[in-house]
């Protein structure tokens, strides 16, 4: 019996890790989308989870690799719309905009780990910076918060 309990505990426990995580599911369809996204919207609905509780995507790097390299083309034709439609909303929100807007260009941001919520303490975002109303850069960028010593 022990031994049982054992073997179905670690199950129990993983299955209840990978549960607290939920799909993305694109709001566009692939159809609508230019040919070199072909394989996308598959992708997006197999790896790009957001955590339930909380506003932040987990992400693999075959996944990044896939959406820098193989995606490339695809990725900078989107417009910011369809960017949002592809990997969901994003957690923030200035202004009333789902981006923010720095100078005249917005980026958009999706939080990465859970310690980009309130002050950043090992926060990765993914950000799509975007210019005349395309995606222009796609990349992981790191923020730590770092106190001021007295």
């Amino acid at each position: 019996m022990k031994r049982i309990i054992l073997t179905a505990m670690p199950i129990f426990l993983i299955g209840m890790a990978a549960c607290s995580f939920v799909r993305t599911v694109p709001m566009i369809k692939e159809d609508e989308l230019p040919e070199s996204c072909e394989g996308l919207v598959p992708l997006i609905k197999k790896k790009w989870k957001k955590k339930k509780e909380q506003d932040y995507y987990r992400y693999d790097q075959e996944f990044l690799d896939k959406l820098q390299n193989e995606y490339k083309d695809c990725v900078l034709a989107l417009s910011l719309e369809e960017t949002i439609k592809l990997f969901g909303n994003t957690p923030v929100k200035l202004f009333g905009a789902p981006y923010s807007e720095w100078g005249k260009e917005p980026y958009l941001f999706y939080f990465l780990k859970p310690g980009c919520i309130g002050y950043p303490q090992d926060c990765e975002l993914l950000v799509f910076r975007i210019k005349n109303g395309l995606v222009k850069e796609v990349y992981i960028q790191k923020h730590e918060f770092i106190e001021e010593s007295k």
